[in-house]
């Protein structure tokens, strides 16, 4: 999905590599003139020494009230996604129940409309191999955190705020 930022003083300029929302923050802070987040998993899309690689890939990860789970992995080529669980959302155009595995060239059908992970094992399976990895390294930075309080003090959130996240689920 294209974004577009405008800076006034700043040369128009276009990037093609990959990026997702949670590179907003560091972006906008920056051009805030404001100190990036520590805690935040983000880049700033416009810091000059950023450089991307063909193998570079984004994660994302649904969770739903269908209780069924489903992530994705994107490269500049494809998109795979996985779904784990017997309910595909009731308003997505739902893939047959035995499939849970999609992939679509973003080069040759970027409106995903043929799954051709069948045709593509090797992708699929260098695909799945990337988002395990990811998942295990946002596991293991999770465990090794110190406590939920420890890290909602690093940021700033007052008590009221930390019990309304608590109340949600989003910390212990």
């Amino acid at each position: 999905m294209p974004l577009i930022i405008h800076v006034p003083g700043r040369a128009p300029a276009r990037r093609t590599d990959l990026a997702s929302l949670i590179d907003l923050a560091p972006t906008l802070l920056s051009l805030a003139g404001c100190e990036p987040l520590h805690y935040s998993r983000g880049v700033n899309l416009f810091d000059p020494t950023l450089q991307s690689s063909p193998e570079d890939f984004l994660f994302s990860e649904m969770l739903d009230y269908t209780e069924a789970q489903q992530y994705a992995v994107i490269t500049q080529d494809w998109k795979y996604m996985r779904r784990i669980g017997e309910k595909p959302h009731p308003f997505a155009r739902p893939p047959p129940p035995e499939i849970t595995v999609e992939l679509y060239s973003r080069t040759h059908d970027p409106l995903e409309r043929e799954n051709v992970a069948d045709a593509h094992p090797e992708v699929v399976e260098h695909l799945e191999t990337e988002a395990q990895r990811f998942m295990a390294a946002l596991d293991a930075t999770e465990a090794g955190s110190e406590d939920a309080h420890s890290d909602a003090d690093d940021m700033g959130l007052t008590d009221a705020q930390i019990e309304k996240l608590q109340a949600l689920g989003y910390l212990e």
